[in-house]
């Protein structure tokens, strides 16, 4: 039996200057015939954190972004039986929230967040 398929896409940075990536996920049904979108949204100190790379300044690299969102994304559907009623999670170094990420961009008030 073939297992889903997890697609991560290319992260992006939100805004040029701030800390918040929006990294995209698709997971295929078995058959192919399902899709369900998802975005990871976090804060680079929330990446860096998960890493336990809290020395560094640096931006996290692609490849970092798309680890992160892939291991967020598969614990939440362990924790959910394989289900996920919500489209988004935003991750902060001390918090989860989930929810509709179209809604995010004007109604982000996290004092981590840097847009």
């Amino acid at each position: 039996m073939p297992q889903p398929t997890i697609s991560v896409y290319q992260p992006h940075k939100v805004s040029p200057r701030g800390n918040l990536y929006k990294i995209p996920i698709t997971h295929a049904s078995e058959d192919g015939k399902t899709t369900h979108n998802f975005e990871i949204w976090a804060t680079k100190e929330a990446v860096q954190q998960h890493f336990q790379n809290n020395l560094t300044t640096e931006e996290p690299k692609s490849y970092e972004l798309k680890k992160f969102a892939r291991q967020m994304y598969e614990k939440q559907l362990r924790s959910n039986n394989g289900q996920l009623q919500h489209k988004g999670m935003l991750v902060t170094t001390d918090n989860v929230t989930h929810g509709n990420p179209n809604l995010w961009p004007s109604a982000l008030n996290h004092p981590e967040i840097k847009i």
